[in-house]
């Protein structure tokens, strides 16, 4: 099976990219691309910031590399809408919805344990747990940014689509830094702007920032390590 995974930002392939062999670095109109083998099965894998926008063009990337595809996947971190959900659960979606749109997913096996659930995506990144709450009576356990994008796109040429995120915030935590504010004209986190904005903030915006690096990484590792014993 061939697979082309997409993720916002490089870090959350970081934990995956420890089980690939074959690894080759690709030079495709993306922020990251890089191929491999992994379980027998060949990974396309490219990030290409946050939002449906660059998720369609990392997807249309991946694409036109000359594989055969098997199977779209919609990768990374997400936030946590259900109040028992906790830091580092694996989280895959059973329906992705956006707006008035719904996807289907096709689940995956996996010995490890994993949360299953509806998930919303929305090209806005949810800072508050007012907020949380309110997608939450909606009917949504989880939120991201680009898996819609993904579905859409699979939906479209006819492929599988499975979302497998990690929860990297709680349904309770409130961001003090709003990172819409610092989006560029492509969509894109500025992340000098956002450094800044820490920095004039030192009692709750700069170790804030700390944090979510640290979880970053931590997450990242779990996500890898949950992926790589997947069976799609």
């Amino acid at each position: 099976m061939t697979i082309l995974a997409v993720a916002a930002e490089k870090m959350e392939f970081d934990g995956l990219l420890r089980h690939v062999t074959e690894r080759r670095d690709e030079v495709w109109p993306t922020q990251f691309g890089c191929t491999g083998v992994i379980g027998g099965n060949r990974w396309l894998m490219t990030s290409n910031g946050p939002g449906p926008k660059l998720a369609g063009e990392a997807v249309t990337a991946g694409l036109s590399a000359g594989e055969r595809v098997d199977l779209l996947l919609s990768i990374g971190w997400c936030g946590a809408l259900h109040p028992h959900f906790s830091v580092g659960d694996v989280f895959t979606a059973s329906v992705v919805f956006a707006g008035q749109r719904e996807f289907q997913t096709k689940v995956p096996r996996c010995a490890r344990p994993f949360l299953i659930g509806r998930l919303i995506s929305q090209d806005r990144f949810i800072a508050s747990a007012a907020e949380k709450n309110e997608l939450h009576v909606l009917g949504a356990q989880a939120v991201e940014m680009e898996a819609a994008a993904v579905a859409l796109a699979a939906e479209d040429r006819g492929l599988p689509f499975s979302c497998v995120r990690v929860v990297s915030d709680t349904a309770m935590e409130d961001f003090p830094i709003d990172f819409n504010r610092f989006r560029d004209t492509n969509g894109r986190f500025d992340r000098k702007k956002i450094a800044l904005r820490g920095l004039l903030s030192p009692l709750r915006g700069l170790p804030n920032l700390i944090r979510m690096g640290q979880r970053g990484r931590m997450t990242s590792r779990i996500l890898g390590d949950f992926l790589a014993d997947c069976q799609f």
